[in-house]
């Protein structure tokens, strides 16, 4: 059994396995959209160690060997000072379940003052995810929503994208259709100098899209 794969249009498992954030992004892979290069850690390798309390066997391996693939496609070293690869670790459960589980962004073994092996900080973003899949905010979310708790998050390890360089960086989000109203048609909104954490967290004013229905006014709505 495969514990990864890459975000590669050639996959074309669902997102019950990889997740629907790594999932969408392989539909925009396929629609020839930049999309920057990771893999994911799928949901049976977090439902293996929330059932057992320890990543499965030969996931490690496959980690190590899905960051060498990454460090060949960009051309920078994973804790490599000089050259780093700066990678975000973020959830992604079949199921929506915005803010309620855990992100990393700026994931950078080279600015780490304890000198901790690159791959096994990796391990411990990878696992501080599975775990948040079990936090008491999430189960609440569940229970509420009624999201089974026995579906597991997958892990987006990509390669960051950084929105916070000047104010001519940004990040955002887009729908098919305004999820306030159900109206069809693109939605977006986005947050210019600051990282996707921000546009999602409910602390800032986002701006609506140019092509939002609504773009003719300020928005105040984060998704």
């Amino acid at each position: 059994m495969a514990w990864t794969h890459p975000l590669s249009a050639r996959v074309e498992h669902g997102p019950d396995l990889l997740g629907g954030k790594a999932h969408g992004l392989l539909t925009l892979r396929r629609l020839g959209l930049p999309v920057p290069a990771g893999f994911v850690v799928t949901t049976e390798a977090c439902r293996s160690f929330l059932r057992e309390g320890r990543v499965p066997r030969g996931l490690r391996g496959e980690v190590a060997a899905a960051v060498t693939a990454l460090e060949a496609e960009t051309g920078r070293r994973f804790g490599d000072p000089r050259s780093p690869l700066t990678v975000s670790v973020r959830s992604g459960a079949s199921v929506s379940m915005p803010g309620m589980m855990t992100t990393i962004l700026n994931l950078d073994p080279s600015h780490d003052a304890d000198g901790t092996d690159p791959l096994e900080a990796l391990h411990r973003a990878i696992t501080e995810v599975f775990s948040s899949w079990d936090t008491p905010r999430a189960r609440t979310y569940r229970a509420l929503h009624g999201v089974p708790d026995d579906l597991g998050t997958a892990v987006t390890v990509q390669v960051m994208v950084r929105g916070d360089r000047d104010e001519h960086s940004g990040s955002g989000v887009a729908f098919t259709h305004d999820p306030n109203t159900g109206e069809h048609g693109p939605f977006g909104e986005v947050l210019f100098g600051r990282q996707g954490d921000a546009v999602v967290s409910g602390t800032t004013l986002t701006s609506p899209s140019a092509s939002s229905p609504s773009s003719n006014r300020p928005s105040g709505r984060t998704c």
